[in-house]
């Protein structure tokens, strides 16, 4: 069987900053290189050299890339299942031939639909960068990123993305992988947030919400449980989970001298991940595809 691969990240999977030097030379020198990304004139240069292209060349399969620079994790969760739920379930086509990989970014960005005067649109949160469109959207930033945002808000958003797409893959009968692009989350760090978290949702209660001793003592139920949650994740089916190395950005790290052009992954790295992706496949995910150039 030739499976087809379903692929869906942000920036590290579009390829972003992968640019025909041709190209770069037609123009002005302060032409900042990430604005050719969307150019059409360099669009099969840059498809040409990223992992989900690479990837055939070591498994017998077919790509399709759903991915979009700077999307967030709920909008990458919420395009990978709408596209198989149109192309697949809904038609009752059959899903056998289907592996579905994400590559999540950080947990810390978020996304709203954002309605105004215009068409609704997909308004962007980063703690750090300011993706703004009016005044309005200013100070929504403000407001989150000062009172929302948050540990615990944005981890409890990442282990429920994967829960949710794990458990519609399985639902489906469809193979998947998930992998961290480049922020590494571990369970000692999970645990850590969670007994940090724990404990101040403990004191707000117990100050605004006093109970006996005789209560408290039988209260079992903590309001996160992020650890017990975590496990819940499958492994193998999340790359390399509570490994040293078990991100992307960390795999390119380890076996590149010089891994990035600008602040994503150059071609080189794509090549090595689609290699290591292609061997993880078939090592873990039952992954029955033909060997076609695998060394």
């Amino acid at each position: 069987m030739k499976y087809k691969l379903i692929c869906n990240g942000d920036s590290w999977v579009f390829g972003c900053e992968i640019v025909d030097p041709l190209l770069v030379a037609k123009h002005p020198p302060e032409l900042y290189v990430g604005e050719y990304d969307f150019t059409e004139e360099n669009i099969d240069y840059r498809t040409e050299r990223i992992w989900t292209t690479y990837i055939k060349e070591y498994l017998d399969c077919d790509t399709v890339n759903l991915s979009w620079p700077a999307d967030d994790n709920k909008t990458i969760l919420n395009r990978t299942i709408d596209y198989v739920t149109q192309e697949y379930i809904a038609p009752g086509k059959s899903t056998e031939e289907l592996v579905v990989i994400v590559g999540w970014t950080s947990p810390e960005r978020n996304s709203w639909w954002w309605h105004d005067d215009k068409m609704p649109h997909n308004f962007r949160i980063w703690p750090h960068v300011e993706f703004f469109n009016n005044p309005e959207q200013k100070e929504f930033w403000k407001i989150y990123i000062k009172y929302l945002w948050n540990p615990e808000e944005y981890m409890t958003r990442y282990i429920m993305d994967n829960l949710t797409l794990q458990n519609f893959c399985i639902a489906n009968n469809i193979k998947y992988l998930t992998y961290s692009s480049f922020y590494q989350i571990k369970q000692e760090h999970v645990s850590s947030w969670n007994k940090d978290f724990t404990e101040a949702i403990d004191q707000m209660h117990n100050t605004y919400y006093p109970i006996d001793d005789d209560v408290s003592k039988t209260r079992d139920v903590k309001y996160f449980d992020w650890k017990k949650t975590w496990n819940l994740i499958k492994s193998p089916n999340y790359y390399m989970k509570d490994q040293e190395v078990c991100t992307f950005n960390q795999f390119i790290q380890k076996n590149l001298k010089d891994p990035y052009v600008g602040q994503h992954p150059n071609p080189e790295a794509h090549r090595i991940w689609a290699k290591e992706i292609a061997r993880y496949l078939k090592s873990n995910i039952r992954y029955n595809g033909k060997n076609s150039n695998l060394r």
